[in-house]
């Protein structure tokens, strides 16, 4: 009820997604992709919290120690979770080698997030109508 442009929900993940708990429990956005479709990711939530978390419009956070992947579709769903699976291991080889993990250029960061939350405008209008929102097309 929170988000209308979501029409999928995962819970729960993968080693590498289940791991950011112990690295602060949020992936900063170091990875155009990630960004693009997975948006900002709010730091972890109890369930409590959750409704302020999901206005950030990100599609991925933790509650209660456990990933929740949002899609706006069955298919975006899927790979968003794999997506964030992908990323997370990446991320999360870099932070525990002590690599220094920096977030993109914040211009890469808004015009990707953009790019999300215009395809979020138009999947809620859609389901307003009683429709499936569309699959995200291109980048």
């Amino acid at each position: 009820a929170s988000r209308d442009d979501v029409c999928a929900v995962a819970s729960g993940g993968g080693t590498f997604g289940l791991g950011l708990i112990d690295f602060g429990g949020a992936m900063p956005g170091v990875f155009d992709e990630q960004v693009r479709h997975l948006g900002r990711m709010a730091s972890p939530q109890s369930s409590n919290s959750l409704n302020k978390a999901l206005e950030l419009r990100g599609n991925v956070l933790l509650v209660q120690g456990q990933p929740l992947v949002l899609g706006m579709t069955g298919a975006r769903l899927a790979l968003n979770a794999e997506l964030f699976e992908k990323c997370a291991k990446a991320y999360l080889l870099a932070a525990a080698g002590g690599g220094n993990v920096r977030p993109l250029p914040w211009i890469v960061r808004y015009v990707a997030n953009r790019r999300l939350m215009k395809d979020e405008h138009r999947a809620c209008l859609r389901v307003r109508l009683g429709l499936l929102p569309e699959e995200s097309k291109g980048y």
